[in-house]
């Protein structure tokens, strides 16, 4: 059928799937996952059959399982725990926060090597705004840009997302509903 992608969703809500040296908690609190190793091994065997891995990255949203780990990149910082359904979850990462943008960086300096290809999605759909309009460095940050709608914090959150992945060489990939 000449299909040649695989987008591999390794992360969500219900656990991240990415073992990380840097910040071990994501995967010890979602107990099942991929060691780097084997990240390695799968990227090789399908490149050796022609296919390219695209690896999904959620933020801001379908972060829980990150959060639950990490709850410092919260607005909140409220500890939470692993979901166990389908949904969309209120806890996202803080976007006024410049730590957030830090650990980001730290996580994709250690994920992107990992993948050949070129293109990495960070998701960026399903990101309700409930915490951003309760978050005083959310609410700095916008008043900082002169952003009146949240969806112009989304805006500026990707932007600095897709700096960072710019510096690895990396063309990012989101859902259509963060553009």
């Amino acid at each position: 059928v000449k299909m040649n992608k695989f987008h591999w969703h390794l992360t969500d809500d219900q656990g991240w799937r990415i073992e990380s040296n840097k910040f071990p908690l994501l995967h010890q609190t979602s107990k099942t996952y991929y060691t780097q190793e084997q990240i390695r091994e799968i990227v090789h065997y399908a490149k050796c059959r022609g296919v390219e891995v695209v690896p999904e990255v959620d933020m801001p949203g379908h972060v829980s399982a990150l959060l639950a780990a990490y709850p410092e990149y919260s607005c909140s910082n409220d500890k939470i725990t692993l979901p166990k359904t389908s949904g969309i979850f209120p806890h996202i990462l803080c976007a006024g926060q410049d730590k957030t943008y830090v650990f980001i960086e730290m996580l994709l300096d250690e994920i992107t090597p990992l993948f050949e290809s070129e293109k990495v999605h960070i998701g960026g759909d399903e990101v309700p705004k409930t915490e951003w309009k309760k978050c005083p460095h959310c609410q700095k940050k916008m008043a900082e840009l002169g952003y009146q709608d949240y969806q112009d914090l989304q805006g500026y959150f990707t932007a600095k997302v897709i700096d960072i992945l710019k510096k690895h060489g990396k063309k990012p990939i989101v859902w259509n509903e963060s553009l």
